[in-house]
């Protein structure tokens, strides 16, 4: 029940704010750079927490705010209305969300970084916490600028393959999630990565994750309703 409150606390704030979240990452990352010690397992971990943050932005993107359910309704809507007016509502969930997200999906680090004192694993926390909250600065940077009319990244930039991929795969993603279609060719769910929707649905982890996520969904309602 208490959970439940703060839930429903949390969604009384209403911040749009993209900014305000690569605020906050930015300054974290600052802290952590006195603690920053390059070498292998910083670099190798630093590319882990990249990944891990991609991995969690498909998670998100796809089964919080466009799998329709009674529990994560908050989400599904919230993002409902980004699709309804691209130019203002930029924010990818709001900085209440945000930031006790981003602290139980990074909570095994964070634990090392403050609680274990064996170098190795500071090494570890470290790579993994600055790589994830990076990727996440890029991907609000990257978000605004695919549908802001001032853009944020310099004309070379936008004119390369990379970038020209992602504008036309999310464009059409809003385009056909208006018209009522489900999937594209491969589902769109990775912003900032194009390469990882076509990867997971070649090695069958979407499919997966169809068939596993509505009944874990099932199982939490079931749980909600019986509190």
């Amino acid at each position: 029940m208490i959970i439940k409150l703060l839930i429903n606390k949390l969604k009384l704030i209403n911040d749009d704010g993209w900014i305000t979240s690569i605020f906050i990452c930015t300054l974290t990352i600052f802290f952590l750079l006195p603690l920053i010690e390059i070498n292998f397992i910083f670099c190798a971990f630093f590319a882990v927490g990249i990944l891990y943050e991609h991995i969690i932005e498909w998670l998100a993107h796809g089964w919080l705010q466009h799998y329709r359910c009674n529990i994560f309704s908050f989400f599904n809507k919230r993002h409902q209305r980004h699709h309804e007016n691209t130019l203002i509502h930029h924010a990818l969930q709001p900085i209440s969300i945000l930031i006790p997200a981003v602290c139980i999906i990074l909570i095994p680090f964070i634990i090392m970084l403050f609680f274990v004192s064996n170098g190795l694993f500071k090494s570890i926390s470290i790579g993994v916490i600055s790589g994830f909250l990076l990727a996440h600065i890029y991907l609000n940077l990257l978000h605004y600028d695919i549908h802001s009319v001032n853009k944020i990244f310099p004309v070379f930039f936008r004119n390369t393959w990379y970038y020209k991929r992602i504008y036309e795969e999310h464009i059409n993603h809003h385009i056909e999630h208006e018209n009522g279609i489900k999937y594209s060719k491969y589902r769109v769910y990775g912003i900032s990565n194009p390469w990882l929707d076509i990867l997971l649905e070649k090695i069958g982890v979407s499919s997966m994750v169809d068939k596993l996520y509505p009944r874990f969904v099932e199982f939490l309602e079931d749980k909600f309703e019986k509190e």
